[in-house]
C-alpha cells in the first residue's frame, strides 16, 4: 500500500527547499489524544528568499492538511483541521510567544474542491487565484489559507507535487529525471507507482521512442528502494526529535538551575544581613559592658572604699561614735546614718 502522506511530505520539502530557511515536522503530535496534524512548518527567519508562490505565502508557523487523489477535501476537513490548529495554539504561552497573527493553514488536493469554495464564498471568504493550482481564501479575523490543487499545479515549477497529481501525465512524470541526489528515492517511488498506474504503458512508450539513455535512467531510479529510505529519512527523524527533546530538557534544566543560583545568592545575602546585625548587635553590647565595668572600676577606687576599708567597719565605727558621745546604749542606727 502506497503512503501517500509520506510521499507528499517528501515532495514539498523538494519542491519547496524547506531545507533552506524552514523546520518542518511530519505528523505532527498534538497534546490531547492521538490527533494530529498533517505537518508543520516554521519559518526560521525572515531574510530567506522565497523561490515560488506557495512558499511565500508561509508566515511563522504554517499548518498543513494533505488530501490524496483518494481523499476530499470539504467543510468537514476544512473545520477539522481548524480545531486542530486551535488546539495547537493553545500550546503556544509555554512554547513560542508567535501570536495567531503569524499562522497560515494550507491544505493541499489532488483536485479542486468545488463545492467547498462555493460554501465558503457564502461564508464571507473572498477566493483568489494566485497561480495555477493555487488559491488564496480570505476573511477579515481569519488565518490566511491558501489551497493549491495539484493537478493544476506548473510543472516546470513543482515536479514532484506535479508527480503525486492522479492526472499527471508522461511527460509530468518525465521531468523528474535528473533529480538530485537527495531526492532521486521519492523520484523512483512516483515513476513505479505511475508504472503500475499505467499498467507497464509508459515503459512501453518509452521504449518504443528508442531512446536508450532515457530509458536507463529511468530503470535506474525505479530501482531505488524507497522503502528502506523511507525507514532512514523516519529514523533521522526520530533521531533529530530525540535531540531535540534532549535540547528543550538541558535547557528546562539550565533554567531551574539558574534559579536555584537565584535563590541561593538571595539566601546568602539574607545570612550575610543577619550576621551584620548580629555582629552590630554584639558590638553595641561589648561597649555597653566597657563602660559599665568601667564605672564599677571609677566607683570601687574611692578611698572609703578601698581595700583596707568595708562599707561594713565604716557602719560600725560610727555606731560607737555616737554611742560614746551620747552615753546611751540603745540608738537608732537608721536615723543616724540618715
Amino acid at each position: 500500500m502506497i503512503n501517500w502522506h509520506s510521499l507528499f511530505s517528501r515532495s514539498l520539502y523538494s519542491d519547496l527547499d524547506l531545507l533552506n530557511g524552514f523546520t518542518f515536522e511530519s505528523e505532527k503530535k498534538l497534546y490531547t489524544s492521538d490527533a494530529s496534524i498533517d505537518m508543520l512548518v516554521a519559518r526560521k527567519d525572515n531574510e530567506t528568499a522565497d523561490k515560488n508562490d506557495i512558499r511565500k505565502f508561509f508566515k511563522g508557523l504554517n499548518v498543513i492538511e494533505f488530501k490524496s487523489r483518494h481523499q476530499n477535501l470539504n467543510l468537514k476537513v476544512w473545520h477539522k483541521v481548524h480545531g486542530y490548529t486551535e488546539i495547537y495554539l493553545s500550546q503556544l504561552d509555554s512554547l513560542d510567544r508567535r501570536q495567531d497573527n503569524d499562522m497560515t493553514l494550507s491544505f493541499f488536493s489532488d483536485h479542486m474542491p468545488e463545492k467547498m469554495f462555493r460554501q465558503l464564498k457564502e461564508d464571507g471568504f473572498s477566493i483568489q487565484l494566485i497561480n495555477r493550482g493555487i488559491y488564496h481564501l480570505e476573511r477579515k479575523y481569519h488565518f490566511p489559507v491558501q489551497v493549491v490543487v495539484l493537478s493544476e499545479l506548473d510543472g516546470n515549477h513543482y515536479p514532484f507535487l506535479k508527480a503525486l497529481s492522479k492526472n499527471a501525465t508522461d511527460e509530468d512524470m518525465l521531468r523528474l529525471l535528473g533529480s538530485p541526489t537527495e531526492s532521486r528515492d521519492l523520484a523512483g517511488a512516483l515513476l513505479r507507482n505511475y508504472e503500475q498506474k499505467t499498467e507497464g504503458k509508459f515503459m512501453e512508450n518509452l521504449e518504443k521512442k528508442d531512446i536508450k539513455e532515457l530509458v536507463a535512467e529511468v530503470r535506474e531510479l525505479m530501482s531505488y528502494d524507497w522503502d528502506g529510505m523511507e525507514q532512514k529519512v523516519i529514523q533521522a527523524n526520530r533521531i533529530v526529535e530525540k535531540a531535540n527533546r534532549n535540547a528543550e530538557r538541558e535547557k528546562k534544566n539550565a533554567e531551574r538551575a539558574n534559579r536555584n543560583a537565584e535563590k541561593s545568592a538571595m539566601q546568602a545575602e539574607r545570612e550575610k544581613k543577619r550576621a551584620d546585625a548580629a555582629e552590630a548587635e554584639n558590638k553595641s553590647l561589648r561597649a555597653e559592658i566597657a563602660r559599665l565595668k568601667a564605672n564599677a572600676e571609677k566607683a570601687f577606687s574611692y578611698s572609703s572604699f578601698g581595700m583596707n576599708s568595708s562599707v561594713q567597719e565604716v557602719d560600725n565605727a560610727q555606731f560607737y561614735a555616737v554611742k560614746q558621745t551620747s552615753g546611751k546604749h540603745r540608738y537608732n542606727k537608721k536615723r543616724l546614718l540618715n
